[in-house]
């Protein structure tokens, strides 16, 4: 629901990069949502996987992917 508010106050043509926890974005319906987008909402969707912590981090969490979705307003 947060990516659609962002639309209500982006020109078209506005680009935005957000990130979503790897793990989450299947289960939580991000992708599923994206996929929804696409078809009127965004264009030139770009997903990036990342590590969230940097190589040295510790922790059940330090091995944490991330994917960067980058798209702008259609």
């Amino acid at each position: 629901d947060a990516i659609t508010r962002l639309f209500r106050v982006a020109r078209r043509g506005a680009q935005f990069a957000l990130s979503v926890n790897a793990k989450h974005f299947r289960a939580a319906g991000f992708e599923a949502k994206f996929r929804e987008l696409e078809q009127d909402r965004i264009q030139s969707l770009n997903l990036l996987e990342t590590r969230i912590f940097d190589h040295g981090a510790t922790g059940p969490h330090r091995n944490d992917m991330a994917l960067i979705a980058l798209f702008e307003k259609a």
